[in-house]
């Protein structure tokens, strides 16, 4: 016997090789995250990945960022950043060389970073 639904969560962040990270508009919603912002992950203790906003866009005062968040397209809520950096490492835990669809779990405060969310790696 098998199961129909492999997988029973929806897949929210999706990196690529290539460098792009394109982001649920579920993920924008409760990282309140918008166009400008950078993003960048942590790994903790446990050897989870958390998402969490690094920069604001008030604050960058015209200084570019790594990982800047635009739109993916015009009246999308959904975001998009370029950032090979983290795309590599995400790709390379997972075990997927060209493509990582994954989901996202709770959210989680953490001191110095604030507001971060859980992805969840499935490994092969």
């Amino acid at each position: 016997m098998h199961t129909i639904l492999q997988h029973s969560r929806k897949q929210e962040i999706t990196f690529y090789a290539s460098g792009r990270i394109d982001i649920s508009s579920r993920i924008v919603r409760i990282l309140s995250l918008r166009a400008g912002d950078s993003v960048n992950l942590i790994e903790d203790d446990d050897g989870n990945l958390l998402l969490f906003r690094c920069h604001d866009a008030d604050d960058s005062h015209g200084i570019r960022h790594k990982a800047t968040l635009y739109q993916s397209s015009v009246n999308a809520r959904s975001l998009r950043c370029n950032s090979v950096d983290l795309t590599s490492h995400v790709l390379s835990r997972c075990g997927c060389p060209i493509m990582a669809k994954l989901p996202v779990g709770q959210t989680v405060i953490v001191p110095p970073f604030g507001l971060c969310l859980n992805i969840i790696i499935m490994t092969p």
